[in-house]
């Protein structure tokens, strides 16, 4: 089962405030966790849910540099997912 998922534009404002990433380093952090969450995100929400029933869970992404590594922390809203098959 694959989603759609879409970073608000919080996210991407955030993401290019970090220190020390380059736009490669915040492309490949966009990419990954759009690729992940669109294959995951039911196990993540089975997982990581922030509350029992609850639409929302925690997600969390590793980035690594050379120098750095880099641990994002988010809370996803999968209330508005619409949860059917996608081909």
């Amino acid at each position: 089962m694959g989603y759609l998922v879409e970073l608000v534009d919080g996210v991407r404002e955030y993401l290019a405030r970090v220190d020390g990433l380059t736009d490669a380093d915040r492309a490949a952090v966009v990419n990954g966790v759009i690729d992940e969450l669109s294959r995951d995100a039911e196990r993540f929400l089975a997982l990581y849910p922030l509350s029992r029933e609850s639409l929302c869970f925690r997600y969390d992404y590793a980035h690594p540099t050379e120098q750095t590594m880099y641990i994002f922390d988010f809370v996803v809203d999968a209330s508005t997912w619409k949860w059917e098959w996608c081909a």
